[in-house]
């Protein structure tokens, strides 16, 4: 049938595209993009009005929600933003934001279908697509559903904005350097140390803590707007300070890329055997057995045969008095006994705290 006779019909809470003669207009408002699995298509599924939004929003690049807004106003055809960064760093609220502010159809993509292109195709109003975490409700090979949209192959009808949000960056290869399909990519990095002190000053109720809780934050590796909510909210339920449960609560615990100091010490003899050394991954009773922790340079130090404490376990680890061995001349290595390449023994291990860039002088 052809696309001329195919319309939007249904009701408020559920629409489809159908060859009917009672077409119905979709109102702005939040719709999830749903599949019928009976009739083998795609609807769009009320879900409210607007979107919710916090009384107070920190850490909001006003600039960036006007731009954008300007921007897609202004432009003849569709438009593609990706939102870049860490997860609780105001990626999703700046996405409700903008709609809002827009107050046209939103469409909610939450899973992939290999009928998306072509549902995409048949819009013929203007909306807003909206992929939170993207590369989650994407596998990779799926990537490609909605990306194919934005790319020219599958244009839609109707213009849209297409407003993607990823923790982990991923744009396929044909669209970058491709403004006219995501023209705008913004990375969401860790709060600066007058954020987060607003934060604390604002929420937290003991203002006895304050000082304890921004000494606490500044030495995370992570700091972000839903971490510290967080952070004071179990604060203000259990009437302590954050140093008296930091330990046990789930954050400070970075990605791949996190560096941490420790200083390692030989248990039996009480040698200190790296002092202040970075490390790449937390030496904790947690730790993997047989897992190999590297420096930030990610050369290995040493593999956590078990732990066997609180701050101790048996190690294979590599020991520096070979490595200062073999920098020596050939003549010099000669005078001196050659020292073993690893070592097997019982270490424990200091984490150094250190605060976190944002807070530093």
């Amino acid at each position: 049938m052809s696309d001329k006779m195919m319309v939007w019909s249904g009701s408020k809470t559920s629409i489809y595209r159908v060859s009917q003669v009672s077409p119905i207009e979709v109102a702005p408002a939040i719709y999830n993009l749903r599949f019928d699995r009976q009739a083998g298509k795609l609807f769009l599924s009320y879900a409210y009005d607007k979107f919710d939004l916090p009384a107070k929003i920190y850490d909001m690049d006003v600039d960036f929600v006007k731009r954008t807004i300007v921007s897609y106003k202004n432009s003849s055809k569709s438009m593609g933003v990706l939102l870049n960064g860490l997860k609780g760093a105001g990626k999703t609220v700046t996405t409700k934001i903008i709609a809002n502010e827009l107050n046209l159809p939103v469409i909610i993509i939450s899973e992939p279908n290999e009928l998306i292109p072509d549902f995409i195709q048949q819009i013929d109003f203007e909306c807003i697509v909206l992929a939170d975490e993207y590369e989650k409700v994407f596998r990779h090979d799926d990537r490609g559903l909605l990306l194919s949209c934005m790319d020219g192959t599958q244009n839609s009808k109707g213009k849209v904005l297409y407003l993607l949000t990823t923790n982990n960056l991923y744009i396929n290869e044909n669209l970058l350097n491709r403004p006219s399909r995501i023209r705008y990519v913004k990375t969401y990095n860790n709060l600066k140390s007058g954020q987060v002190k607003e934060i604390v000053n604002d929420l937290l109720i003991n203002k006895e803590h304050e000082s304890d809780a921004i000494e606490c934050l500044s030495r995370l590796d992570i700091i972000t707007v839903d971490l510290i909510i967080e952070l004071i909210k179990e604060a203000n339920l259990h009437e302590e300070p954050i140093s008296k449960f930091i330990t046990i609560f789930n954050c400070n615990r970075g990605g791949a890329d996190s560096v941490t100091s420790h200083n390692i010490i030989n248990k039996e003899t009480g040698e200190v055997i790296y002092s202040d050394i970075s490390l790449r991954e937390y030496l904790s009773p947690q730790t993997v057995r047989n897992q190999w922790i590297s420096d930030e340079e990610h050369n290995y130090i040493l593999k956590v045969i078990e732990p066997t404490g609180e701050n101790t376990s048996r190690v294979l680890i590599n020991n520096p008095a070979y490595s200062a061995y073999e920098e020596l001349e050939e003549e010099e290595q000669e005078k001196t006994t050659e020292p073993p390449a690893t070592l097997t023994l019982e270490i424990i291990y200091e984490r150094i705290p250190r605060k976190h860039w944002a807070f530093m002088d």
